[in-house]
């Protein structure tokens, strides 16, 4: 099935749904392209809910007790610049990825929940499904 990188808003009323499955996968690969034109990586957008955390603590068996949550909000137009940027990049640079189809898929689906974030005054930030 696979992970994936999914949207989500302090506003959890609205509905932002991406699929986000070819940004998962080609994380490395994004980050590699971010790092490279200066702008920030994908995970450092993903961010966890104390409940979050909690959860992930429970499913690995592990003691949440050190676990320091310090969810992370980010506003739309980090988003779109973002996503803008890396489709440019990916355009100009079609091998840079290898599903390419996919990865630009993923990003019209984000900048389109970020213009819905944006004329919702919402923040938001990433996280992962596995």
């Amino acid at each position: 099935m696979g992970a994936s990188y999914f949207i989500v808003l302090d506003k959890p009323e609205i509905d932002a749904f991406v699929n986000g499955k070819a940004i998962a996968r080609e994380s490395k690969r994004l980050s590699r392209i971010a790092k490279s034109i200066g702008i920030s990586s994908v995970d450092e957008f993903i961010s966890f809910s104390d409940e979050d955390i909690e959860a992930m603590a429970e499913d690995f068996g592990v003691d949440n007790e050190s676990a320091v949550s310090s969810e992370q909000w980010f506003i739309p137009d980090e988003g779109l610049a973002w996503v803008s940027a890396i489709r440019e990049h990916i355009n100009m640079n079609p091998k840079s990825v290898k599903d390419i189809e996919g990865v630009l898929s993923d990003l019209n689906e984000y900048e389109q929940a970020f213009k819905i974030a944006k004329d919702a005054s919402a923040r938001w930030h990433l996280s992962v499904d596995y």
